[in-house]
């Protein structure tokens, strides 16, 4: 039970302590006119991105979608997922 105890205690201090730190970055940032960044797993995706690859890499996959009967773009995110 005394160890339970300790680890909470030493969790309550990491929390503080990264609340302290947060507290810092974040007026720091407000300081220097910069907004806050959204956490990554709170921000909406929109299901598009860029990928840029080499032009042969780029026939070879479209050759390989057509051979499949299948759109480039389905089977690129067939290999992502």
């Amino acid at each position: 039970m005394l160890q339970c105890v300790l680890n909470f205690q030493v969790l309550v201090g990491l929390m503080k302590h990264k609340k302290a730190h947060y507290l810092v970055f974040e007026g720091d940032m407000k300081e220097n006119g910069e907004s806050i960044p959204v956490a990554m797993a709170t921000k909406k995706y929109s299901g598009k991105f860029m990928v840029r690859v080499p032009p042969e890499t780029h026939r070879h996959l479209a050759i390989e979608a057509a051979e499949a009967g299948v759109s480039l773009n389905r089977l690129v995110a067939s290999r992502l997922h």
